[in-house]
Formats: structure tokens, C-alpha cells, sequence
């Protein structure tokens, strides 16, 4: 079982929030995860170290609005 992005034995803080609702919607939108790989440990070092790419590059339809709400919401430095 994964541990989770906060940690074992740490609370969470409300920033890893909005990174999991930008996941969560870009999920919603896109019908797929954003990052796959061969291990959870890939994937988790996609997370950590690579941008969500926007929804709209994998549905078309999406309203920039959302993108732009993906992206910030799942940024590295939201500010």
C-alpha cells in the first residue's frame, strides 16, 4: 500500500489538499490519471518532480478556465 503524500506518522498540510482536488478534477475531466508508469514508484516521482500536464491535452474539450484551474491548483509553487 502506497504511503500516503503526507506521510507516515505527519498531518497533512492544506496545500497537499489542492494538489489532490486539481488531480481529483483533472481525473474527472479527462477520464485518466495524469502520471502511469511501471511502478508506484515512478509515478510518485512524476508527482514530485514533473507539471500535471493540462486537461485539455488529453480531452479537447476542456474550458481553458479549467486548465488553468488544474495548473495552478496542482502547481509546485502555487503563488
Amino acid at each position: 500500500v502506497p504511503v500516503p503524500r503526507a506521510g507516515r506518522h505527519r498531518r497533512g498540510r492544506p496545500r497537499s489538499d489542492v494538489y489532490a482536488a486539481g488531480i481529483l478534477l483533472y481525473e474527472l475531466l479527462t477520464g485518466a490519471p495524469p502520471y502511469t508508469g511501471d511502478t508506484a514508484i515512478s509515478v510518485a516521482y512524476r508527482h514530485v518532480n514533473c507539471d500535471v500536464p493540462a486537461p485539455s491535452e488529453v480531452a479537447g474539450d476542456v474550458p481553458p478556465e479549467l486548465d488553468a484551474f488544474v495548473r495552478r491548483a496542482t502547481s509546485r509553487d502555487p503563488l
